[in-house]
């Protein structure tokens, strides 16, 4: 695979996992104290997490493999290192899982910053890959709108995963300029010492301006002893001041919260009646807003979905998103038999129903080309308005007689079902679906189904819970 450069589109492995932040629109009440977010790219999950939640911060995972990055390391995080957050707020963390047992295609990674969440979840999948989503409060973009992507092309382009071999004078090169950075460090190194400055008592902001001024970063974090210090001062700092430190350095400033911003945890209500998790809610000094989605497998009027979610830690007064259950109305429609026609007439049936239509196209030896082979949802089941049924249409006999059996990948997660397929010699195509009470990502039906023979390099189209 050819390195990733600036005239070109980054590229990752098919099924990769894409985070997008979607934005909550502005915080309902200001945070306790606007901090210093910690670089943590790099660390292992639980050093991120740990210096994380000193600083004040709470944390959400993701997990995708990675050749760069050792198993249990963080990869990317939002918002990034050195950007300000506030109080309690959760950093978006994507940690490897590792190498992939085998390598899959590669994909171009889409840019869906700006895009609302639809429009980006639907391009990730269009792409062959996973969305996930988080929320984050935003004062400048409406809610509902993607707010940053990880990974990004800004993050590929600068750290690609599949980079070229390294030849001989690469490598010569990269020695020297280490050589040459140790040496400076020995002999330069003193010269660029500062003095850490006294900031202890002054606010949060003067502090963070002083050391700043002075060549140094500041990482800020709850104080555990403020004594009499005043709300929103600092009532400690280390290194202490008068010491000598390199030009760059973190000075660890402890400043003391208002008393009144104490953070809540956001307890558990899905299940609960609407007026019942309202009332719990409130009962701990939380707001929240409803929204209702259809549901069969709940009962209508329970809380199915909520945003905190379960553990958050969040300012009194902040609104907590519940998703309530409604019943499945009569805009669901049977999914009709369309296997063995043509596909343009199995298009016109299934759009005539208000459905959309994706094609995949396999060869095939006993089928007609342009005519279906098969279909996913499968025939008689129900699907929402709108929602998509995947056509496997046969593209003509293949070239040669050799096949392969298709591996039976339902119940497994999404990118682990891939990888599967991949191994076998098989393509992938992802096909979402709501309002199901399995785990995200598993994989619920498939087509062909397991066990059927195909010609090497055909398609499996997947059906997975959002």
């Amino acid at each position: 695979m050819s390195e990733t450069t600036s005239f070109a589109i980054p590229t990752v492995p098919t099924g990769s996992r894409v985070v997008l932040v979607v934005s909550r629109g502005p915080q309902p009440t200001a945070p306790a104290a606007y901090l210093s977010v910690p670089d943590v790219v790099g660390h292992p999950q639980g050093s991120a997490l740990s210096h994380l939640q000193s600083a004040g911060f709470n944390a959400r995972i993701f997990n995708d493999y990675s050749r760069s990055y050792a198993k249990g390391r963080v990869m990317a995080q939002l918002p990034s290192g050195g950007t300000t957050g506030g109080s309690g707020s959760e950093i978006v963390l994507l940690v490897s899982n590792g190498p992939a047992a085998s390598s899959s295609s590669a994909v171009q990674l889409p840019d869906v910053v700006g895009m609302n969440e639809a429009e980006a979840v639907a391009a990730i999948h269009s792409a062959n890959l996973t969305p996930q989503t988080a929320g984050d409060y935003s004062a400048t973009v409406p809610a509902g709108v993607v707010m940053a992507q990880v990974p990004s092309r800004a993050t590929l382009t600068t750290v690609t995963e599949h980079r070229v071999s390294r030849t001989p004078w690469l490598m010569a090169a990269l020695l020297t300029v280490a050589i040459l950075a140790l040496l400076a460090f020995f002999f330069l190194g003193r010269a660029r010492q500062v003095t850490v400055p006294d900031v202890v008592g002054q606010t949060q902001a003067e502090a963070v301006a002083e050391l700043q001024d002075a060549g140094l970063e500041a990482v800020v974090g709850p104080a555990e002893n403020p004594g009499d210090a005043a709300a929103g001062t600092v009532a400690d700092q280390s290194p202490r001041a008068g010491e000598r430190v390199p030009r760059g350095s973190d000075v660890t400033l402890a400043v003391v919260a208002a008393a009144e911003q104490t953070l809540i945890r956001v307890p558990n209500v899905r299940g609960l009646s609407q007026a019942e998790a309202v009332e719990s809610m409130e009962a701990l000094g939380l707001r929240t807003s409803t929204s209702t989605r259809q549901d069969e497998d709940a009962e209508p009027g329970t809380v199915i979905a909520q945003d905190p979610t379960q553990g958050a830690r969040v300012a009194a007064g902040t609104t907590v998103a519940l998703v309530i259950a409604e019943a499945v109305t009569s805009s669901s429609v049977d999914v009709p038999n369309v296997a063995g026609i043509t596909r343009t007439d199995a298009e016109s049936t299934i759009e005539g129903l208000g459905l959309r239509v994706l094609i995949v196209e396999n060869p095939n030896s006993e089928v007609a080309a342009g005519v279906v082979i098969s279909q996913l949802p499968a025939p008689g089941e129900s699907a929402a308005a709108g929602a998509t049924v995947a056509l496997i249409v046969s593209s003509g006999p293949p070239e040669d007689a050799t096949t392969v059996a298709v591996p039976d990948v339902v119940g497994e997660e999404l990118p682990d079902a891939q990888e599967t397929l991949a191994e076998a010699g098989l393509k992938s195509q992802p096909l979402v679906t709501d309002g199901t009470a399995e785990n995200s990502n598993d994989v619920l039906a498939q087509s062909p189904e397991g066990d059927t023979a195909v010609s090497p390099g055909s398609t499996i189209v997947l059906l997975y819970a959002r």
